[in-house]
């Protein structure tokens, strides 16, 4: 798991620096319903209003207040030369 400033707590300490008369509070945790992607809402009272922010848990472990990108279906290729194929094949064969 990376460690560091993108571990759950160090980015609730850092967004909402609690202490006895602010604390903070995970209200809601979950998963996304497409993606999957784990997410923690924590909230607080900052200066006499509601304070939230979501955090996203992604795929290197780390937590972070924006989600992972979406990953969308994807296609490689690569080039190769027709004749050096067929001759390797023919080659291959007539070895046989």
């Amino acid at each position: 798991m990376n460690t560091g400033e993108h571990s759950l707590r160090q980015l609730i300490e850092k967004w909402f620096a609690p202490n006895p008369a602010m604390p903070a509070h995970v209200t809601q945790f979950g998963r996304m319903r497409e993606s999957k992607q784990r997410f923690v809402r924590v909230e607080s009272t900052q200066q006499s209003y509601p304070f939230a922010i979501f955090f996203f848990r992604h795929g290197d472990g780390s937590w972070r207040v924006f989600p992972s990108p979406r990953q969308q279906p994807a296609i490689s290729y690569r080039l190769m030369d027709a004749s050096t194929h067929q001759s390797d094949a023919l080659s291959e064969r007539h070895a046989a």
